[in-house]
């Protein structure tokens, strides 16, 4: 901002002639000073041509100075390739003026010869040293990197390595560099914490409309406490608020020799409402709650692999809000307790509208007696999408399929459809069962110039979808599958992506849908 031509900075280099092009743009016209940012802007481009222009005229004649005539701004990022012809045509105009410089192709050769940059013997890291002065997770960067101890320098894995540290969002930056000590060549490592942390708040919001008297709204808002060891241990609280409440607090530690393994205790609370529909006629609903508390224990063997296992015990409620007491009983609920086992392998690139890579979840439940459950059996749901791209189009390939044997805790055993591309038609969760699959392709393209530096991603596109729920496997039938499919657009926001959709399916159920939020679901 201060020195767009810094002429003096390349002289105290000790450079004797000079190479000067300016590409600053001129002002803006009175005419188009009708906005206080206009205003704004012209106001730092005068004392930005100021300095320039003061820089410019300290020029000598060993110096050469080259203007291009450009006719767009400095922020026009989509149309900077139209400004190469304009270079061009005024560094010809100068050619004589630099061919002052040239010189013979010996003398090339020589100054290549002193120049030319020496081979690089990767050392071997004797030790490793990361200062614990600037970071209260240090210990926890010192594990991510204890692998490069003892072995030649691989720097292409050391970046992937701090990237990886620094990808957990506490960090401002993490430098190193390779120091001499008795002798001996060691990397020594600097994280520095985030000045603005460690405690961070974040909020969230999803909105859904059916345009048919379905609507719903969730808040979200969620705090973590980051550094509250040298290992990066985290408490994280989350509050939800309307058609999903809960609070959720959990403390994640990190540990092991390079932080692959992990523990999280939790406590958790939800209450959600359930429909239960008879064709496209809403009958009765139920409002849901659970409160749990539990343990989980996690692997990664790698930034994609997590293996997780874990015991959680609650209690569930159902009490009926909406339908006929005589058909519908008032109350159900009961105790529960399981162990979990868990499996995802995550490539894809993108939440909101992924374009390459998969994700593929797998969770199994196991509702013990002896941890307090009121039933005995196991659950099994799998999760799996798959996304494609070419050019501006976007495939998405998912699968969803949740089963369950014996007799699984009440309220456990089920598992619902319904909404936005997740049999689109219906509303959330009005297709439920113990034993459930959905398989979808979604399209997607997107418009919009993506060259440009402040634009918005607009998509159009359209979803197929087949699948079904039943209450025992011996009901489980092709036959009687949904077939459903949706139109939508999205626009990928601050908040989140954006859609607006209209779903049919072969039942005759339909709906427009107003929904922030993402295509992909979690897996539990």
């Amino acid at each position: 901002i201060m020195d767009n031509v810094p002429v003096q900075v390349v002289r105290d280099m000790g450079a004797e002639a000079l190479i000067v092009v300016d590409v600053g743009e001129p002002l803006l016209p009175e005419a188009e000073l009708n906005s206080p940012i206009a205003i704004t802007l012209q106001m730092i481009s005068v004392l930005m041509q100021g300095r320039t222009e003061a820089s410019l005229a300290t020029l000598g004649p060993q110096d050469v100075l080259i203007r291009p005539v450009l006719d767009f701004g400095s922020a026009q990022f989509d149309r900077a390739i139209a400004g190469v012809p304009h270079g061009e045509a005024a560094a010809e105009a100068r050619i004589e003026a630099i061919r002052r410089f040239s010189v013979t192709q010996a003398e090339w050769a020589r100054w290549q010869s002193r120049h030319r940059r020496r081979d690089f013997d990767p050392p071997l890291v004797a030790f490793l040293d990361v200062v614990k002065s600037r970071s209260a997770t240090a210990g926890f960067v010192e594990n991510q990197l204890a692998s490069a101890e003892g072995q030649r320098l691989d720097i292409d894995r050391l970046e992937r390595d701090i990237g990886e540290a620094f990808g957990y969002g506490t960090y401002e930056r993490i430098d190193w560099r390779l120091v001499e000590r008795d002798g001996e060549t060691g990397l020594q490592v600097l994280p520095v914490d985030k000045g603005w942390g460690p405690n961070y708040i974040t909020f969230g919001l999803r909105l859904s409309d059916d345009f048919n008297g379905r609507s719903s709204y969730q808040l979200t808002a969620e705090a973590t406490m980051t550094g509250l060891n040298s290992l990066g241990g985290e408490w994280r609280s989350r509050l939800s608020l309307g058609e999903n409440a809960g609070l959720r607090t959990e403390f994640h530690q990190p540990w092991g020799r390079v932080g692959q393994f992990h523990v999280l205790p939790y406590l958790d609370y939800r209450a959600f409402e359930q429909p239960i529909a008879l064709g496209d006629a809403r009958i009765a609903e139920y409002r849901l709650s659970r409160f749990s508390g539990g343990i989980e224990l996690g692997w990664n063997p790698s930034n994609i692999w997590q293996l997780g296992a874990g015991i959680e015990r609650g209690r569930d409620s159902a009490r009926l809000r909406l339908g006929d007491p005589v058909v519908f009983p008032g109350r159900v609920g009961g105790h529960y307790g399981l162990a979990r086992l868990s499996l995802t392998r995550d490539t894809l690139d993108s939440a909101g509208f992924p374009s390459r890579g998969s994700r593929f979840d797998a969770t199994t439940n196991l509702y013990l007696p002896a941890f307090g459950s009121d039933g005995d059996g196991q659950t099994l749901s799998l999760h799996w999408d798959k996304a494609l791209s070419r050019g501006a189009s976007r495939w998405l390939l998912g699968l969803r399929a949740h089963t369950s044997w014996e007799q699984p805790s009440a309220l456990h055993a089920e598992q619902t459809l319904g909404g936005f591309a997740n049999l689109s038609g219906y509303g959330e969760r009005e297709v439920f069962g113990d034993h459930t699959a959905l398989l979808r392709a979604i399209y997607y393209r997107r418009f919009g110039d993506a060259s440009r530096l402040f634009s918005v991603p607009v998509y159009v596109g359209a979803s197929l979808e087949s699948g079904g729920a039943w209450f025992s496997r011996d009901a489980v039938d092709l036959d009687s599958l949904i077939l459903a499919g949706s139109l939508f657009m999205g626009v990928q926001t601050p908040i989140g992506p954006v859609f607006l959709a209209y779903g049919h399916a072969d039942t005759g159920a339909s709906a427009w849908y107003l929904n922030f939020g993402s295509f992909l679901r979690g897996g539990r």
